[in-house]
């Protein structure tokens, strides 16, 4: 049998065409082909490495799909045990010590930290023996700050769980205490009351939020040199950021008309006529759109509140949208709320009140109507106290859930008030699993998190106590996962959206914001929806169905997809312990795994040499193409593929300690890797490879001038390339179009 889990790759250097076309002269096709076949034979040395390949030995196993999937969902849900222990822990001393809680005392504010120290597992300035509090500007006169015992339950779960990231806990009154200590540029703008974490852990179910804005020519009106739209356009924007991918959310700014993004509702329906996701990339447009409002025209009622309505009856209930029906109650989950400002009185008489009774029944009187008025003209409103009280709605089309008239004299806390509408929809049943908050970008800098969340209590919710985690280190086992060429794994969440799909970017601990997809628009094969369903209700099973695989040809963007019909691919899924995660291995028909019988080592560098050169290096090294570089030897690089724990990988840096270790492995000399260690076949791939490094370095390379790179690169994740160079840490060759469009 012929071993083929290698790629070969060649950079070429086009001197022939260039003298040609200085020349002005042709070049035949034969000419070229045999050319092109020269530099890979006998530069590359393709037709030497396969015959060297040819006759290493291996043994193919059949994928065990229920031992997989057991294992994996085994290892995943290990990942969240130590981090709900960890939260566990905060919540109990929390709640243990909140009546000694005192509003005196030091204040230990971020925004004043000193004696940090850069720590590789924070990605940024902390200190791990101390902690910092953040009090928003708007936090309550009386609020309390956490006492000591509290830092020191969080402090003992990180010497009981060195992997632990940033811990926190939220108060109602505005305040957080963060361990460790960080430094924070302002002393007051932080809020831990509008983050997605606290107000997601407050009110779980999902919400859909209709902003509407009064933009009639009053909002000119300055308060302490501001206008009063400049004050309405930052409570709006602050409501978004309270939001996550869960809610729906849509913006209606009226003064002689009502208008939605982008512009009359006839020209667009983008925005314009439903409730979008509310998914960072659409938070941003919003609020984008927000800061174009400006001041002008009259004041009517009754067509904002109508234009508000049409956005909450033209748009899916959560339960209804593709990919997340589980059960006929998901259609009563969404809280619904319009939250309406204005700072004068309508132009339109009373309309707004009919609207809201006759758009509500056809609703059964699910929509809360929320008030704020700024302004004198508005200090006390008959209408705008009936609009939150609905009084001309009949109890007979459903319950009225009435809401109070807000006044707000102090336009500096409009912000705090209308952000604060969450606290209508809390949940008065103590909520007692995690809640694992939507992905998001860490305010702190650790990148892509999710937080693991609990809710506390004191006779009523007092905050939000927390535990990131970076979403690559929970998705990494499956992100990674490497099993025959046809088969795959994927995982979603409760609402059915896939968190990492071969399909979809690799996750990342910093870079673009998350990307929000149905798994249903992934796994479309007949028969899928089935086994997403199954998913969704965090049940374990297995379903044999043909599907399709699709492929890049290369550069995705430039060269597209191919597929692959009628596979016949067994899919196994398994919750994953202590939330609402599922995670499906999808196995090929037939497909097996390679593995290489034992290979003997030598110790020697042409057998491993490590790609730092930056840190050791015992040979000689020369400048190719302006970089640090050996000659005499290809150079090895270990990819995150390699190893058992990934994002272990990309947590720590290369020491010297590590590339001796390194050295003594893959030559032989010692049988293990305790820091870092690399999955079970990556020694004999780097072992079966020495052959490229011979071939390379011989008298025999006659081509050897047409070449600038030599590489092999493996799907265990090695990359041995020659002349010797380090490449990023980052660099996965599995991820480059050279080697996506010789696999499939």
């Amino acid at each position: 049998m012929t071993w083929q889990f290698y790629k070969y790759c060649v950079l070429f250097m086009w001197c022939v065409d260039l003298t040609c076309k200085c020349y002005g002269q042709s070049i035949s096709g034969l000419t070229l082909s045999n050319q092109l076949k020269n530099i890979v034979n006998n530069g590359l040395g393709a037709n030497y490495v396969q015959n060297e390949f040819d006759k290493l030995a291996y043994t193919s196993y059949p994928l065990d799909g229920p031992a997989l999937i057991q294992e994996l969902g085994t290892t995943l849900g290990s990942k969240f045990q130590s981090r709900i222990t960890a939260l566990k822990n905060i919540k109990q001393v929390v709640e243990q010590q909140y009546s000694s809680f005192s509003s005196s005392g030091s204040t230990k504010q971020c925004c004043s930290s000193t004696g940090l120290e850069y720590n590789a597992l924070f990605k940024g300035q902390v200190d791990v023996n101390d902690y910092c509090n953040m009090i928003s500007g708007t936090a309550s006169s009386g609020r309390k700050l956490a006492n000591a015992a509290v830092y020191n339950q969080m402090k003992a779960n990180l010497n009981a769980d060195s992997t632990l990231k940033y811990q926190y806990y939220g108060s109602e009154e505005g305040v957080l205490i963060n361990y460790p200590k960080i430094k924070q540029s302002s002393c007051t703008s932080y809020d831990p009351r509008y983050r997605p974490w606290y107000v997601e852990t407050a009110t779980p179910k999902p919400k859909d939020v209709v902003i509407v804005i009064d933009t009639s020519g009053s909002m000119g009106s300055l308060y302490n040199g501001r206008s009063y739209m400049a004050i309405a356009q930052d409570a709006a924007k602050t409501v978004l950021e309270t939001l996550n991918p869960n809610d729906k959310v849509g913006i209606v700014a009226f003064s002689s008309t009502a208008r939605r993004p982008p512009g009359q509702a006839s020209t667009s329906t983008c925005y314009s006529s439903t409730l979008a996701l509310a998914t960072p990339q659409n938070i941003k447009y919003l609020k984008s759109y927000i800061s174009t409002l400006y001041p002008s025209g009259g004041t009517y009622y009754g067509l904002a509140m109508t234009a508000a309505f049409e956005l909450i009856k033209n748009s899916p209930l959560y339960g209804e949208m593709r990919g997340n029906i589980n059960n006929s109650t998901d259609k009563e989950r969404d809280d619904q709320v319009i939250i309406f400002l204005t700072d004068g009185v309508p132009s339109d008489g009373n309309s707004a009140l009919s609207v809201i009774r006759d758009q509500n029944h056809a609703l059964n009187n699910r929509v809360v109507v929320m008030t704020f008025g700024i302004g004198s003209s508005v200090k006390t409103s008959a209408i705008l106290t009936s609009m939150g009280k609905q009084d001309l709605n009949s109890v007979s089309y459903g319950p009225i859930r009435r809401t109070t008239y807000t006044w707000v004299s102090d336009l500096d806390n409009l912000r705090s008030n209308m952000a604060g509408f969450y606290s209508f929809f809390s949940s008065s049943e103590e909520i007692i699993d995690p809640i694992f908050s939507v992905p998001y970008q860490d305010a702190f800098g650790i990148g892509l998190v999710t937080s693991a969340c609990l809710p506390i209590y004191f006779g009523n919710l007092k905050g939000v106590a927390c535990v990131d985690i970076p979403v690559s280190e929970l998705l990494e086992d499956a992100t990674y996962f490497q099993q025959g060429e046809l088969s795959y794994a994927f995982i979603t969440d409760s609402r059915g959206r896939a968190l990492t799909h071969p399909l979809l970017p690799k996750p990342k601990d910093k870079g673009d914001d998350p990307i929000f997809v149905f798994a249903a628009d992934l796994e479309r094969s007949a028969g899928a929806e089935e086994i997403l369903a199954s998913m969704r209700r965090s049940e374990s099973g297995n379903k044999t169905i043909l599907s399709t695989r699709s492929f890049a040809r290369g550069d995705v963007n430039k060269e597209g997809v191919h597929t692959r019909s009628g596979v016949l691919s067994h899919y196994f899924w398994y919750p994953i312990g202590y939330n609402n995660f599922s995670v499906c291995i999808v196995v090929g028909d037939n497909d097996r795994q390679a593995r290489l019988n034992t290979l003997s080592a030598s110790n020697d560098a042409n057998t491993f040499t490590y790609h730092r050169l930056d840190l050791k290096n015992s040979g000689t090294t020369c400048k190719h193409f302006q970089r640090l570089a050996r000659k005499d030897t290809s150079t090895v690089m270990l990819t995150a593929t390699a190893f058992k724990d990934p994002y272990n990988y990309f947590e720590r840096n290369d020491s010297l300690s590590d590339v001796n270790a390194y050295e003594l492995y893959f030559r032989g000399q010692s049988n293990s890797l305790s820091s870092n260690p690399v999955k079970d076949n990556v020694r004999k791939s780097v072992i079966a490879t020495k052959v490229g490094n011979t071939f390379w370095t011989s008298s025999s390379n006659t081509a050897s001038s047409y070449v600038v790179w030599r590489a092999i690169g493996t799907i265990e994740g090695i990359m041995r390339v020659y002349p010797g160079v380090q490449l990023a840490k980052d660099y996965n060759h599995q991820l480059r179009p050279w080697y996506l469009y010789i696999r499939y």
